[in-house]
């Protein structure tokens, strides 16, 4: 829901900053904003989205995207490109702090990351 916030008003300004957000779920029944994140991504160049699901087989609707968690392996891919100048965690408090370690294991430094831990799944 943060990041929503952030790349709509990224796209109704016509920002030029570059944003990509990696939005993990169980399947796309869980991925809360999915079709509108996947419209935005295809009228912006300036948007990216990488969904993942962790559990593609529960889906009742399908999924042909990219599957399992977010690693070290895939952060680092992303940020291959130097473009990975600030990165932003939100989540239940366990998916931050793994994901911050992941991010660490990747090579960003710990300045460079932003964390909004909250319950309530």
């Amino acid at each position: 829901t943060p990041f929503r916030s952030m790349i709509q008003n990224a796209i109704e300004t016509e920002s030029p900053r570059r944003l990509t957000l990696v939005y993990s779920n169980r399947t796309p029944e869980d991925a809360a904003f999915l079709r509108q994140l996947q419209a935005w991504a295809e009228q912006s160049s300036h948007f990216t989205l990488i969904a993942t699901m962790t559990r593609p087989e529960k889906s009742a609707a399908g999924w042909s995207g990219r599957t399992g968690y977010i690693d070290a392996a895939l952060v680092r891919e992303l940020a291959a490109d130097g473009r990975a100048t600030a990165c932003y965690i939100a989540g239940p408090p366990r998916f931050v702090a793994g994901i911050k370690e992941v991010l660490g294991e990747a090579g960003i430094a710990g300045d460079r990351i932003q964390t909004d831990p909250f319950d309530g799944y």
